[in-house]
């Protein structure tokens, strides 16, 4: 009963805390980090911050195991800072490690949510190439997509519906 109790109120402030968060910041943004070459290589380490604040941490190569969502809140309109860290080590010899640190600005528009994509990736063959030619590339690095999307039931702002079709009429 105490459990069921304590639960319904998590819930319940978990809602008013986003009520409140809603409010105060009209765009909601979505992080995601996926790693897309877990088969050559581990990701060691994955850290994503927000305006220097942490909002994700992952040292168990989480990010090579999924796409999913690694952060999801309000922001206030306006820039924002995205830092990105990702380290990586070989399959096939670990001793092998890279690390990337990429930075992005980000422009949150009001009353529209930001989708944050980003595909940290390795082509490099310095793990597998020493131990035949004792030579070889780093090649860790990160592609980042970034787009607003209309919330559902809100009008489109002024000028952004589809242009006219052959015949002049929209």
């Amino acid at each position: 009963q105490e459990y069921l109790s304590l639960r319904d109120e998590l819930f319940k402030s978990r809602a008013r805390a986003n009520a409140v968060a809603s409010s105060l910041y009209s765009t909601r943004i979505q992080i995601k980090l996926t790693y897309t070459t877990g088969r050559y290589y581990n990701p060691a380490k994955a850290v994503i911050r927000l305006d220097g604040a942490s909002v994700f941490e992952n040292a168990t190569g989480g990010i090579a195991g999924d796409d999913g969502n690694r952060f999801e809140g309000f922001v206030a309109p306006g820039k924002h800072l995205i830092t990105f860290r990702v380290e990586a080590s070989g399959k096939d010899d670990d001793s092998f490690t890279s690390v990337t640190e990429n930075q992005i600005v980000v422009k949150a528009v009001a009353g529209k949510d930001l989708v944050v994509s980003a595909k940290a990736k390795d082509a490099g063959d310095i793990a597998y190439e020493w131990k035949r030619k004792e030579r070889g590339s780093y090649g860790l690095g990160l592609d980042v997509s970034v787009k607003t999307i209309a919330r559902p039931g809100e009008a489109p702002a002024k000028g952004s519906g589809p242009g006219p079709d052959k015949k002049g009429k929209k």
